[in-house]
């Protein structure tokens, strides 16, 4: 490696390479010779060790390429139709009037409803779920967010679902699958199944997130994970499936790369993510990965077959801009530099406002983030960058969102291959309209009850799931809908809300998030004990 690439990846990652905050793990390597390779920060705040090149970090969704392999290799066994209806193998499943297959799932193009999303809205991503929970979730879902294959939005419980179907199909464990047909061929002796960080593994660092206030606490894993994102690896082992990735070896390998280029969304342009894996153009050049996030971590790997570069970066902390990390790495290694095209003044000044999308139930707000144009897509925020034609841009997960302006009051924004329309909003209701909601709801597909009521001078929602409880506070947005974030400000999560009319008071209301569409919540009697104290 020259001394100069070394020298801007250390100065890259100075502002971690501390002995008092977590860190994280960084390799690379380029036609299969190591480049870099350094850990920076503590693998634990608590015993204030440091972390290695060495240390096992959980990867979150970088897990789910694994999922899509394994059900790549029984498909060319000829044991798995990936596109025939998945109850002929897990008859379980509710009937939701149209097949799903285990491609449509995997291409996250399904319409199922995302049980980790549920358990974050039922619980503010606090409670503890028991490890059957999931699986029992995802049996209660009674509607899908879309018909399958009309859109593409992110569900974990997609790949939870196909955990489970390999299990079925293989009459393996998952975890015996991964260690038997993946992990030992590859010889990625530091990556197993961790459902849940119940036992300390070996050199496996601990996770942190950053407080409001400052500083870190620990970070946990509250509900157990599987296909979705409950691996736990090491950047040596990473670098050689990406390399594998490259330069196949087992069955399978060549499907799943094929699968990335299968993907046609609605207005005819590819799409790209396949079995797990994600194609993203960059510089030039083609890059295929995943990047992955857990409460306490966030990690990216991916290698841009055609520079032989392969980039691994696992972090032990949740506040990291991953991703940016990853392309300035690549960057380093090109000598290129990244310079954004940002808006003038004036047109971000005309631009700002809270806009809303009716058939999906969703809120945005174009706002200034340091005197640059930004969205707040239910409580998550990105930065916007000048694109072709006077459109907007950022890159989100599964593929960019555009955004243009037809008229003054009315934004288009494009995700997926499908153009949605959301209005400008005017001057907010009074809060007081918030009366015709008060009182008691139920939802059969979360097994929640939920109430309406006025608590220290403002209108808030209380829902109690099986398993936790949240509290949420209401913000009049237009005649009808409300948007809803946690009381105590533990997160910037935001709900949309959305009554259902009935004579003279709300005969019940529908509740959005980024990955859960118009759940149903019908009026009842009165709330169960458990909402005796809220009021």
């Amino acid at each position: 490696m020259s001394g100069g690439l070394a020298a801007r990846l250390d100065a890259l990652f100075a502002p971690w390479n501390c002995s008092d905050e977590p860190g994280l793990v960084v390799a690379l390597a380029q036609h299969g010779r190591l480049l870099y390779r350094r850990g920076f920060g503590l693998a634990s705040l608590a015993s204030g060790l440091a972390l290695r090149p060495t240390s096992r970090l959980r990867i979150g969704s970088t897990s789910k390429p694994f999922t899509g392999l394994a059900l790549a290799m029984l498909a060319d066994e000829g044991r798995l139709d990936l596109d025939a209806d998945l109850r002929r193998w897990l008859p379980e499943l509710p009937d939701f009037g149209a097949p799903l297959s285990p491609r449509l799932v995997a291409q996250h193009r399904s319409g199922l409803r995302c049980h980790l999303d549920l358990w974050s809205i039922t619980t503010g991503a606090r409670a503890r779920w028991p490890d059957a929970e999931p699986w029992q979730q995802l049996l209660r879902l009674r509607e899908l967010n879309y018909p399958p294959g009309q859109q593409l939005i992110y569900s974990n419980g997609g790949y939870l679902l196909l955990a489970r179907l390999i299990e079925r199909v293989s009459e393996l464990s998952f975890a015996e699958f991964l260690e038997q047909r993946i992990f030992r061929p590859l010889g990625m002796a530091d990556t197993e199944l961790a459902a849940r960080d119940e036992r300390e593994l070996a050199r496996q660092a601990s996770l942190h997130v950053r407080r409001p206030e400052g500083g870190f606490q620990r970070g946990e894993m509250r509900l157990p994970m599987s296909g979705d994102g409950g691996l736990l690896s090491s950047a040596d082992d990473l670098l050689r499936w990406l390399a594998e990735l490259r330069r196949p070896s087992l069955p399978g390998v060549g499907r799943q790369l094929a699968s990335v280029d299968e993907v046609v969304l609605p207005d005819g342009s590819p799409g790209d993510y396949g079995l797990g894996l994600i194609a993203r153009p960059w510089r030039g050049y083609r890059s295929l990965g995943h990047p992955g996030a857990v409460m306490g971590g966030v990690s990216e790997a991916f290698t841009l077959p055609a520079l032989g570069l392969d980039v691994v970066l696992l972090a032990n902390r949740s506040d990291l801009a991953i991703k940016s990390l990853g392309q300035q790495v690549v960057d380093a290694v090109l000598g290129e530099t990244t310079a954004a095209s940002t808006l003038a003044a004036a047109d971000q000044a005309t631009r700002c406002g809270s806009y809303y999308q009716a058939e999906g139930g969703q809120l945005l707000d174009i706002l200034a983030l340091d005197g640059e144009l930004g969205v707040d897509f239910g409580g998550a925020r990105a930065r916007l960058q000048a694109g072709e034609g006077g459109e907007l841009c950022f890159a989100g997960s599964l593929g960019d969102f555009r955004f243009r302006w037809p008229e003054p009051d009315a934004l288009e924004v494009w995700e997926a291959g499908v153009w949605r329309r959301y209005q400008r909003l005017g001057a907010s209701p009074p809060a007081t309209s918030a009366a015709k909601l008060a009182g008691s709801y139920r939802s059969a597909e979360l097994a929640a009850e939920a109430r309406v009521l006025r608590l220290d001078g403002r209108w808030c929602l209380g829902l109690q799931g099986r398993h936790g409880r949240a509290l949420y506070a209401l913000t009049a947005r237009a005649p009808g809908v409300w948007s809803a974030s946690l009381a105590d400000g533990g997160s910037a999560t935001r709900l949309v809300v959305e009554v259902l009319p009935g004579e003279g008071r709300a005969a019940g209301f529908t509740l959005s998030s980024l990955r859960s569409r118009k759940l149903r919540f019908e009026r009842c009697r009165a709330g169960g004990p458990l909402l005796e104290d809220w009021g």
